[in-house]
């Protein structure tokens, strides 16, 4: 798919391709599943006038740097993740009245021990595309235009690394050594989308079981893990280089969220 958009002077291009696989089990065998993968690429040289991200990402600047050079924006998508997948499955165990096992235990055995389902939803998606700004040297070369953000210039390909940064009190995710301030008068030469940022993964667990009570009257219990492992959900990482040692670093209080949260409930169905 391509696009040219046409507004306020501007003109820009896009390019999305993707491949999309889907898996469906269909309840048997006391088993439903569905899983879920997308392996996808977008790529323009402009965002759009009235582009806009929050949480993991943020957009370049709305403008070119050089409109006489609009390959010189060519890069991913603010918002390009280039993998996501997800998956739910629900079982029940085979354990318990009208199961493969179990299905002559008493009451209270079958109570304690039958008929519960089990449940788990999970999503894992790639960090999105990040570009590094510099402005250091911008307004005394170009004065206040801050529609136009200003590119740090790249000496070779960015260096991932994942260490607590003890000076600023956060997380760091790149290194700044292949990162360098553009000189004053020059445009810098990182290009769009340079840098992955943190991505997310989840998982959600369930336990839950109903027990019949009288006729036509149930109790279900449940309990459910959101974010059972605890996997931390980074915000965006500083993106500006002429913020010294905070870039690269996701600090601060809402740095990192998502904590796990475990909680019980009691239904009644009648």
């Amino acid at each position: 798919m391509e696009a040219v958009a046409y507004g306020e002077g501007s003109v820009g291009t896009q390019t999305y391709n993707s491949l999309q696989a889907l898996y469906e089990h269909r309840f048997d065998r006391n088993l439903e599943a569905q899983l879920a993968y997308t392996l996808s690429k977008c790529m323009t040289n402009n965002i759009g006038f009235y582009g806009n991200a929050e949480g993991q990402s943020q957009p370049q600047g709305y403008y070119w740097q050089d409109i006489y050079n609009p390959q010189a924006e060519w890069g991913p998508c603010y918002y390009n993740t280039p993998q996501i997948f997800t998956g739910y499955a629900v079982y029940s165990l085979p354990v318990g009245h009208g199961q493969a096992f179990g299905s002559r235990l008493n009451k209270v055995a079958n109570a304690a021990f039958g008929n519960w389902q089990y449940s788990i939803m999970t999503i894992d998606h790639k960090g999105y595309s990040l570009t590094a700004i510099d402005w250091r040297n911008w307004f005394d070369a170009w004065g206040n235009f801050v529609d136009v953000t200003p590119r740090a210039s790249c000496d070779g390909p960015v260096q991932y690394v994942r260490q607590f940064n003890s000076r600023v009190g956060g997380e760091r995710f790149w290194s700044s050594s292949d990162f360098t301030t553009t000189p004053h008068g020059a445009l810098g030469n990182c290009s769009n989308g340079t840098i992955r940022g943190p991505g997310e993964m989840d998982f959600d667990m369930s336990l839950q079981k109903t027990f019949a009570l009288m006729r036509h009257t149930n109790m279900q219990f449940r309990a459910e893990a959101v974010n059972a492992f605890n996997h931390p959900l980074f915000q965006m990482p500083d993106v500006a280089l002429s913020d010294g040692n905070e870039f690269g670093v996701a600090a601060g209080a809402t740095a990192a969220e998502n904590e796990r949260q475990v909680q019980f409930g009691l239904k009644l169905l009648f």
